[in-house]
Formats: C-alpha cells, structure tokens, sequence
C-alpha cells in the first residue's frame, strides 16, 4: 500500500461504519469505528467462510457488490464492497439499529430547532429595518454583513443536524427518477452569477441532447446540496481569473460527476482529513478549514451507494470525483418522513445559503437583493 492509498484509505476515520480494505487477501486497513483491528489479518479469519467467499469473488471479477443480511462485529451490517486494482475497500453500515451516534440526536436536534426559531426572529426584524439603499455605504455593509451572518449560522446549524440525521439507522435518502444532467445544469446556472462576481468562471462539460440524458434514481435536494458545497469550496481556493470545471458523464453503470479548481490546492498529508469533522486536534488556520461539509457530501453520496473522492496538488488546484451507481428501481423510495418536500435551505435561496463563506459582505448583499427582486 502506497503512502497516498493510505492517506486517502485515512478518510474513513471519520465514519461511523465499518470500513476495512483487503490487499492479497489480507487486511490492510481498519477504520476507527473497527476499533483498529484486524490489520494484517487474512479474509478468511476475518470475515468467515461465506462472507470471505464474496469478498474474494468480487475482488477476483472486479464488480462492485451491495448486499444485506451480512454478520460483522456483532452487527446486522449491509455489505458494499469496491474492488481496485491493488486495494479494494469493504464498508459494513449496520442495519440493525445498534449503530454508535456521533452525537445525541435528541439533544441536537432540540438547539438545532431553537437556533431556527432565534435565526427566523432576527431575519423577520431587519425587513422592517431601512432599506439599503438610504443608508450610507458603511451602515449598508454592516446590514449586508448581518444578513450574511444569519445564512452562515443557518448553514452550519443545517450542516449539523443533518449530519445527524444522515447516520440515523432509519435515515433514507427519497429517491426518484431525475436527469442528473439537468440537476448538474441547474446547479452552474444558479453559480455561475455569483461565481461572475468572484471573477470566476464556471465551464461545464454536460450532456444536452435527451439521447445523452443521464437518467437514474436519486434524492435531487440532496444531490443538488452536495454539488453547492463542492462548488463553494472551490470558490473559496480558486484565485480571479482560474476558472471551476464541472463535467458529468456515464460509464457503463454509474454516473461520474467531476469538479475541479485551479486554486491553491493542499498537500497530499491533508487528504486524510480532509472528510474529517469536529478534530479538534489539528485546527487549521482561518480560511483552510474544509469544516463539516465535506464530511456530510460524502455521507449523502454513502448513502445513494456511490463513492467520493479527492485528488489535489498544490499550487495547481483539486478535483473532487463522485461516482453514483445508475439505479432504477421498479418502485419509487419515497424516503424517511422528515426528507419528503423539507426544504433543507429553510426558503434562503440554496446557492447563496452554500456560498454564504465564500463572499465579503457587500458582494453578498448585492446577491441577495438580485435574489429577491427575481422572486
């Protein structure tokens, strides 16, 4: 195992299931939800018999595998298993019930719905403020600057406690049929305006005609949120005049959605952390911090059955690649309760409300008011 797998293989620290990768048939690596074991093990001591035959078969053919009904530390787990050509990962999500929690979700969902209410009360008093236009330019920014406070602190409030609902055992995603060519497009278009403000262009590599159509089975919102976030983040490192690129095609049975920056990139030592959340050992600077959002994107794409990943170099920028398996499902999955119709933006404008941290004050005002008038 080269010093960049096990960098990225690092990534999964921060996940609450089970993951392992297997090269030569022995374990290679053992997340921290596995309590580090198993390094160095082979397969069949691992895993048993049966479930090692699995694991073989598809490392040997090369085909992905998804199945429940799989036994591992004590767990009912569904098994997905991702062969490579030297190292293939195994991630067992408990179905049971028994999956540890980051946090505790009553608590969190408690404050998350009372810092709503206190965010609400704040944004329903500054429309009965002036408008902006009759302020001086100073007190205009400061407006602007509050505003923009209360989509950051909506953002973050968001971020956590679905962060927490996406690992709840009896989370789904609701999944329907969509063309994530027009999810894809609908998402540049909403950026590109605010990225023309950066001095950032956005180009996009998608297919237009309906023969090309990408077509599958998915959750729109929460795919549309991943591809914000990533978006956003790439505004934040990307300099004026570097441009974003955001390409989607198929192959054979997946979907491949690419976005890359031509920003500052990071050294190849961050990218084990880079899907992390809540470290409090290492605390980058201001304005390096990849925060939470990273680590829900991959969620939301673990849990539509797809993968994530980061390439980056320095100086030269980062492309992040997702890879969804094309499903189509003979019945609709209409999802957890709480997923059908909840707007996740809570009515902000959702590519504002994920851009909010990558903007000054007064460029954000100058968004919002054209968000508005457009209503």
């Amino acid at each position: 195992m080269t010093k960049i797998q096990k960098q990225l293989l690092m990534g999964y620290n921060s996940s609450s299931d089970f993951v392992l990768a297997v090269e030569n048939g022995k374990v290679v690596f053992s997340n921290n939800a596995t309590g580090g074991r198993f390094v160095g093990d082979s397969i069949m001591l691992v895993f048993g018999e049966e479930t090692a035959e699995i694991v073989c078969s598809c490392i040997s053919s090369g085909e992905s595998f998804s199945g429940t009904g799989i036994r591992f530390l004590e767990h009912e787990c569904r098994l997905d298993i991702y062969p490579g050509s030297s190292i293939s990962v195994l991630i067992f999500s408990p179905t049971d019930g028994n999956k540890p929690s980051l946090f505790p979700p009553p608590s969190i969902s408690l404050l998350s719905s009372e810092m709503r209410n206190y965010l609400s009360n704040i944004m329903a008093s500054l429309k009965f403020m002036p408008p902006k236009s009759s302020m001086s330019p100073k007190s205009a920014r400061y407006f602007s600057a509050i505003e923009q406070s209360c989509f950051e602190l909506s953002r973050i409030n968001n971020n956590i406690s679905d962060y927490v609902r996406f690992f709840d055992p009896a989370f789904t995603p609701s999944l329907k049929l969509e063309n994530m060519c027009q999810t894809c497009k609908f998402c540049v278009d909403e950026s590109r305006p605010i990225l023309a403000e950066l001095g950032i262009p956005i180009y996009e590599r998608i297919p237009e005609s309906i023969s090309e159509s990408i077509l599958f089975c998915y959750d729109e919102q929460l795919i549309e949120r991943v591809i914000f976030n990533l978006l956003s983040n790439s505004a934040k490192y990307t300099r004026p005049g570097n441009y974003i690129e955001l390409s989607v095609h198929s192959v054979e049975k997946n979907c491949i959605l690419n976005i890359s920056d031509h920003g500052s990139g990071f050294d190849s030592s961050r990218l084990a952390s880079a899907f992390s959340q809540f470290t409090s050992e290492d605390i980058p600077a201001p304005g390096t911090n990849y925060g939470i959002g990273l680590a829900l994107c991959r969620r939301i794409i673990e849990l539509h059955n797809g993968r994530m990943l980061i390439e980056s170099k320095v100086g030269e920028g980062t492309t992040v690649s997702i890879s969804l398996p094309i499903v189509k499902p003979l019945h609709t999955n209409l999802g957890s309760p709480d997923t059908v119709f909840r707007d996740y933006a809570n009515g902000f404008p959702r590519a504002l409300l994920e851009f909010s941290t990558a903007l000054e004050p007064d460029t954000f005002g100058k968004l919002l008011d054209r968000a508005r008038n457009r209503r």
